[in-house]
């Protein structure tokens, strides 16, 4: 009997299941009135899920006006493109009627040149004809008026042509200072449309500030109490989402059993309540962290599951008992621990004892 040993266990009766994530808490990013509610107790969510509908009457009112804005500027501006598109086609065949007039003025011209040439050459025939007394005076006077009046149409029709080339040259510019215009209002028109996208956007990101979502997968592992038409205040709490992930067992040990005997790699076997051992049998974990300094006089122990769940649900909250093998002693050690402790006591008691005297 001396010879055989007894497994030591170091116990917790104050063992929790907990996520590996910390569970989030759902806040709203704005004030308001509720309008929807979408949260329930163990409600599996998705990132992105919709839990919570403030009211966004006026919002979504600016929003839309700020779209309806927007349309009528792209209505504008179709309506100035197709004026530019008008005004340029406007030009264009005005330039070609004026060519085609310069060009008939051109011919008009040379026509009266040539035309004025043979008054002239008939005018000198005149004259001689006059000196040699072969015309009268008349005769001669009349021709020469007939080669001043062919070079006076030489003149004018010349000027014609220069009328129109300066009145081609006038209409141009006044067609481009017409299309500067129109652009002038275009980029005025864009520049507004860019405006009233930069407000859309900041409206749009406003407005999401009044849908509270799922911020991680999880599932809901607390509500308070809100109920549809309450006035929230801005950070209000709607909810906690415990994230998916592994769980493991957190348990607390008293420092006098645990300090310098607990260590990471120890194997353990947990019991949790709710799950009666005698069906569900224990589950085997196993130390994975210790904590060196004790909170409000206890240790933290954190420990993971391993090998079968035995069909045991494991999840965030569950409560049970850890046992964590520390060791191993012979009944005869067992003895002697025991008898040491009883002797450390009377001592202990008389040390206190003599120091009541002595004051």
């Amino acid at each position: 009997m001396a010879r055989s040993s007894v497994t030591l266990y170091a116990t917790s009766q104050t063992a929790r299941v907990e996520s590996t994530r910390m569970p989030q808490s759902v806040a709203g990013a704005t004030a308001g009135r509720v309008v929807g509610l979408h949260l329930r107790l163990g409600q599996p969510v998705r990132p992105g899920d919709l839990m919570v509908e403030l009211d966004s009457t006026l919002e979504r009112a600016e929003l839309e006006k700020k779209r309806q804005e927007r349309a009528s500027l792209g209505v504008r501006r179709q309506a100035i493109l197709l004026q530019i598109a008008a005004e340029e086609d406007k030009g264009l065949s005005r330039a070609h009627v004026n060519d085609l007039s310069v060009a008939q003025t051109k011919v008009r011209a040379d026509r009266s040149r040539a035309n004025a040439e043979v008054k002239e050459k008939l005018s000198e025939i005149a004259q001689n004809l006059r000196d040699e007394q072969l015309s009268t005076a008349q005769e001669a006077l009349s021709a020469e008026n007939q080669a001043v009046s062919a070079k006076l149409e030489v003149a004018d029709d010349e000027l014609e042509t220069r009328r129109l080339q300066a009145l081609e040259r006038y209409e141009r510019r006044a067609d481009l200072a017409k299309q500067g215009e129109l652009q002038k209002e275009l980029a005025f028109l864009d520049a507004q449309a860019q405006v009233l996208e930069a407000e859309i956007e900041a409206a749009k990101k406003r407005l999401q500030l009044f849908e509270v979502r799922a911020p991680v997968a999880g599932r809901i592992a607390g509500v308070s109490e809100i109920r549809q038409g309450d006035v929230v205040a801005e950070g209000q709490v709607f909810a906690k989402v415990l994230p998916l992930g592994k769980v493991q067992v957190v348990a607390e040990f008293f420092p006098s059993t645990s300090t310098g005997r607990i260590a990471p790699g120890q194997p353990a076997r947990v019991r949790l309540d709710g799950f009666p051992w005698t069906r569900f049998g224990t589950l085997e974990a196993e130390v994975t962290q210790v904590a060196s300094e004790p909170s409000d006089g206890l240790n933290r122990v954190e420990l993971r599951f391993n090998g079968d769940t035995l069909g045991i649900p494991l999840q965030h909250g569950l409560t049970g008992h850890v046992d964590v093998l520390v060791g191993t002693a012979t009944p005869w050690q067992l003895l002697l621990d025991t008898l040491g402790a009883r002797v450390r006591e009377p001592a202990v008691a008389a040390d206190s004892s003599q120091s009541s005297r002595s004051e």
